[in-house]
């Protein structure tokens, strides 16, 4: 994991992801004194972004409660194909100040900077 400066905030940038080690990640992002996780699209199992599952929500769920801001970075246009329900939770997500999907470090940096 590494730690580093975007925009006003320190980040913690996540090697790999899942919903057991929500409370690991939160506990990593706060030793580093980072405001806000960032993880690859690529460190998540596709399943993940499959809502049915319940693992982005439970995942997510548990960054919300402990107040750190978290954001996914890249794209995933083959599971927003086929996901009108993924497209409207990412969206929500989006609008809200916890969780962010950013497709670019330009745009974290942008929302980093408004936040």
């Amino acid at each position: 994991m590494n730690s580093a400066e975007f925009a006003l905030s320190n980040v913690l940038l996540m090697a790999r992801c899942s919903e057991p080690i929500a409370m690991l990640s939160i506990s990593a992002t706060a030793s580093a004194n980072a405001d806000s996780a960032v993880v690859p699209v690529s460190r998540f199992h596709p399943e993940f972004f499959s809502l049915r599952t319940r693992l982005a929500g439970e995942f997510f769920q548990k960054f919300v409660t402990y107040g750190k801001r978290i954001a996914i970075l890249g794209d995933i246009p083959a599971e927003l194909s086929k996901s009108r329900a993924l497209i409207d939770f990412i969206t929500e997500c989006n609008r809200g100040r916890h969780i962010w999907f950013v497709k670019s470090r330009e745009e974290l940096i942008g929302r980093l900077a408004n936040a």
